[in-house]
């Protein structure tokens, strides 16, 4: 079931979708530092992992420069495993298909709480974190 997802074409174009909608947002946003206007600057990449199938669309990982500061505005990807070439899909199912089904259920029942939890303030986020940004602090909630 789970390599067969692989194979599936729509599977990539949905996320290179997604990951289009996310540069669209970021690049009408602006420059996060001094408001200016973006262009694109996007990275090139060597996607591991994936078909062969993938496309041109796979070679380049979205990214944008300020004009005035030259201020890197790299939005986040569904395709990539962060900075890395990594397909992130492939990284995921491999972890699935090593440890079983039981991360799986794991992942959905995170995901089921993360629902649960949505629109409520949380004691960490409305408190002193000490210094942490609220990503770290989000993802110690999720631990």
């Amino acid at each position: 079931m789970y390599t067969t997802l692989l194979a599936d074409a729509t599977l990539f174009e949905a996320l290179l979708a997604i990951d289009d909608d996310l540069a669209t947002t970021a690049h009408a946003g602006g420059c996060l530092l001094c408001g200016g206007r973006v262009d694109h600057a996007d990275y090139p990449r060597k996607p591991r992992g994936g078909p062969a199938t993938l496309g041109p669309a796979y070679d380049r990982r979205f990214s944008f420069c300020c004009d005035a500061c030259r201020k890197r505005l790299t939005p986040v990807s569904v395709r990539f495993l962060g900075r890395k070439v990594y397909l992130g899909v492939v990284v995921l199912l491999a972890t699935v298909l090593r440890h079983g089904p039981t991360v799986a259920s794991l992942v959905a029942g995170r995901l089921r709480a993360h629902r649960v939890l949505e629109g409520r303030p949380c004691a960490v986020c409305l408190g002193d974190r000490g210094g942490r940004s609220a990503r770290v602090s989000a993802r110690a909630i999720h631990r």
